[in-house]
């Protein structure tokens, strides 16, 4: 359930204040008649406040809580893209030709470049791949699938038209990337990537476990909660 930012006070002031609250949110949200007294909260027999910017883990892939939007709340990824040092250098390449071309947008790629086709492709296979292993495949499955589906459309493609695309995979992978990338042209959504879960968790389908990660400052120390699923 989420709590409203003007009501926080309230909500965080007592108990009974929280299930007073609670209780006519849920009631107006499930559009059923709750008491204080039909309200619970089972995380260590106390109520909970998680904030923006908590860890959750989806199925075994952290995300943080961004934005809550109507009776959904917005995460952002919180696991990290890691390539080859070679391919890593390649990705430093086409974002330095991105730059360029912000500035100017007939910028074209020369010889001096270090960008050619064939590595755009080795690039485009690799981060392709990411999508269908873990952590990634839980998020982007079914996005891989359609990028592998779109392999022979990004060959024909122009290799400035290529790098772009490119730029927006790798965007795609970023930790904490809150707006959507645009992957349009090889089977995605100009909006591909943004996640969103419902509030209500009873609600849920595309997971089986959900956990709240309470972290230390460093991130060596950490405690999970039981599964919320199953609360």
């Amino acid at each position: 359930m989420a709590v409203e930012l003007l009501s926080a006070n309230k909500f965080l002031k007592n108990i009974s204040e929280a299930k007073e609250y609670a209780a006519d949110k849920l009631s107006k949200e499930l559009n059923v008649k709750i008491v204080p007294n039909d309200v619970a909260f089972p995380l260590n027999n106390r109520y909970n406040v998680v904030k923006i910017n908590a860890v959750l883990e989806l199925d075994g892939y952290r995300v943080m809580i961004a934005a809550k939007q109507n009776s959904s709340i917005k995460f952002v990824s919180n696991e990290s893209l890691i390539l080859s040092s070679q391919h890593m250098a390649y990705v430093k390449k086409i974002t330095k030709f991105i730059e360029k071309r912000k500035q100017d947008k007939v910028c074209m790629i020369n010889a001096f470049s270090g960008i050619s086709i064939e590595d755009n492709i080795e690039l485009y296979d690799v981060l392709v791949s990411k999508c269908n292993i873990k952590p990634f495949n839980i998020m982007y499955e079914n996005l891989g699938i359609k990028l592998s589906d779109n392999r022979d459309n990004f060959i024909k493609k122009s290799v400035e038209n290529q790098v772009l695309i490119l730029s927006e995979m790798v965007r795609l992978f970023k930790t904490g990337r809150k707006a959507g990338v645009n992957l349009e042209e090889v089977g995605g959504r100009k909006n591909s990537g943004v996640k969103t879960l419902n509030t209500c968790l009873y609600k849920v389908k595309d997971y089986s476990n959900i956990f709240l990660v309470d972290q230390s400052p460093t991130g060596l120390i950490e405690h999970k909660s039981p599964n919320l699923l199953d609360l």
